[in-house]
Parts: structure tokens; sequence; C-alpha cells
């Protein structure tokens, strides 16, 4: 059983990962239907605009389609900040550590320029977004972790079992909200042809 002091800490890492998980629902595609007389009907003398109509639908967005701080980022900062605040642990990522007892606060900024770097250099903003969340989900797990007590390699086991589900997860939600995939590809089963109507 954890320490009786650390139970506070780890309730309220507990409660802030639960809130910044819940994520607002897609927008849903915007269908256009404009009525376009259609170069057949324009051959055969039809003027109405009625007389062909196509159907196009714009690409649905996501809140991974523009850089944004997810839930592993906040994930990661406020079960740092619970680690370090509230338990008295060591930063132990080498690449923040020596910002020591400000190390949580620097972490979303830093990732959140991460992101816009990624992007900078070729990567979609749903690319740069999973890539950096994905490690922010380890930490928060394996922060977590280490908050109840548990040993660094068991936790850093168990955050990145919860690296790899927060990606799949995370993935799936994408292509089956927008109908692409991560790189932005259209997926097979979503492409149909313009519907004309005679």
């Amino acid at each position: 059983m954890p320490n009786p002091c650390k139970l506070p800490a780890l309730l309220a890492a507990v409660l802030a990962l639960t809130a910044c998980a819940d994520q607002p629902p897609a927008s849903s595609g915007i269908v256009i239907s404009p009525k376009v007389p259609s170069l057949e009907a324009n051959r055969a003398g039809a003027g109405d605009v009625g007389d062909s109509v196509k159907t196009l639908t714009a690409p649905k967005t996501h809140s991974l389609d523009t850089v944004r701080i997810g839930p592993g980022d906040v994930g990661d900062a406020v079960t740092t900040a619970t680690a370090i605040w509230g338990v008295g642990m060591v930063e132990q990522n080498p690449l923040i550590s020596p910002l020591g007892d400000a190390a949580p606060l620097a972490l979303i900024p830093l990732k959140y320029g991460a992101k816009k770097v990624l992007v900078a250099i070729g990567q979609t903003p749903a690319e740069a977004n999973l890539s950096v969340e994905t490690g922010g989900a380890l930490a928060t797990c394996s922060n977590v972790a280490g908050i109840a007590g548990i040993a660094i390699i068991p936790a850093l086991t168990i955050g990145a079992v919860c690296a790899i589900v927060y990606h799949q997860h995370t993935i799936r939600d994408y292509e089956e909200k927008t109908g692409r995939n991560i790189h932005g590809q259209l997926l097979q089963d979503t492409i149909s042809p313009v519907v004309k109507e005679q």
C-alpha cells in the first residue's frame, strides 16, 4: 500500500487524468450540395440548373487536425507537478530535469513547441500531436505509478502499455471520425463517387 501521505497526490493525479481525457466531440462534415448543370445537360441545351446535382462532402475535421495541447500533454504536466511539488520526487527525464522544480511549468510550452517544429519539418498536425501526446501518455502513467511507490522499471513498463493503448485508440478514433488515416490520406472504404441526379 502506498504511503498515506502520497494518497492525496495520487488522487489528484487520477482526477486530473480523467478530467483531461474528456475531449469535445469532433465536428461532423459539412455537406455542400450546389445545383450545378452537368456538361451533358449543357450540350443537350437544357439550361435548367436543376437538371443535375453534384454532392461534395468537405473533409471532416478532428481536434488532432490543428496543433493542440492534448490529454497526454496535460496528464504529463499534472502528474509531474504532483510528483515534484506534492510528493517531493525528482524529475528523471534528462531533457527537463535541469529545470528542477520548474519542470512542470515548462512541459506544456515545450510540448506545444515540439509539435510546431514537427509540423514545420513536414509532419501533419495529426502526426505531430499523436507523436508528442503518446510520449505524454507514457510519462503520465509512469508518473502515476511512481507516485504510487512502484519502482522505475515496472513504472516505465506501465507507461509503455498506456502509450500503446493511447496511440492505438487515438488512431482508430481519428480514422472513424474523419475517414482519413493519421497521415491525411483518405481511407479506401470512405472514397465514394460523385453522385449525379438526372
